[in-house]
């Protein structure tokens, strides 16, 4: 797939593109089919995280917080929105989800459910481990499909044959990528005095705190940048931030917990 920048709505290269391409109108079938599946979609998707995070939270309550916290923030935040661009975060939590699954991160944070309810070995991680892969390449799948509703002038990443498309849904792109490097940022300043504290019970808190804001940032930028935006600049430099904060803060609890 090659990654192919769409010019702005309105200007000379995106007038002569639409003619080139086939057109579809407002009103199609298929969008306004593709409207209520994302909306079904993203519905489904927060309330599984919402019975993940209470599950999970009943299992470990507040000492590993992150994860629980993680399914939590996300599962309110898409009841409250419609955005296509935060299936990319949906995706992004399912590959956070899978960190725990590892022996050298669990004393981090903390066992997975799951594994502890099933009191599982080798073959149940790598079970679930398949199961929560999947999920997020179907929530991948449906954030390149759904994103076409924002429209396709402007998107990046689409392939260069399909048919011009009118935005659907109001775009809050900007507003994510701004989130995103907001978010990347505060995730690194958490880090290190969670770190440096000494207190285990404080830094292992400032450390997932730093983890939980770094995997949403990953998500929101990356979301945006693929997503019509004005600022991918920022969208792109939240998403770096936030891997920065999720890899140095499970260097820096490997340290603490090892």
């Amino acid at each position: 797939m090659r990654l192919v920048t769409f010019p702005a709505p309105g200007s000379p290269k995106e007038a002569i593109l639409t003619k080139a391409r086939p057109s579809l109108a407002q009103n199609h079938p298929d969008l306004q089919k593709a409207m209520g599946r994302l909306r079904r979609a993203l519905r489904a998707w927060a309330a599984i995280f919402a019975l993940l995070g209470l599950w999970s939270l009943a299992q470990r309550g507040l000492q590993y917080p992150a994860i629980s916290l993680a399914w939590l923030a996300a599962a309110l935040t898409l009841a409250l929105s419609s955005q296509p661009a935060l299936l990319a975060l949906v995706a992004l939590l399912w590959a956070f989800s899978l960190l725990p699954l590892l022996p050298a991160v669990e004393p981090l944070l903390g066992p997975d459910p799951a594994i502890a309810a099933l009191a599982g070995g080798t073959a149940e991680r790598l079970a679930s481990g398949v199961v929560r892969l999947i999920l997020l390449l179907l929530a991948w799948h449906q954030f390149l499909s759904y994103r076409r509703l924002y429209g396709t002038a402007g998107a990046h990443g689409l392939q260069e044959n399909l048919p011009h498309s009118p935005p659907l849904i109001p775009n809050r792109s900007d507003t994510l990528a701004g989130l995103a490097r907001l978010l990347g940022a505060l995730a690194l300043l958490l880090l290190w005095p969670g770190a440096l504290l000494g207190a285990r019970g404080a830094s292992l808190w400032l450390l997932q705190a730093g983890l939980l804001l770094g995997v949403f940032a990953i998500g929101l930028g990356t979301g945006a940048a693929f997503s019509p935006t004005a600022r991918r600049p920022s969208a792109l430099t939240g998403a770096g931030l936030g891997l920065l904060a999720l890899a140095t803060g499970l260097w820096l609890g490997r340290a603490l917990t090892g």
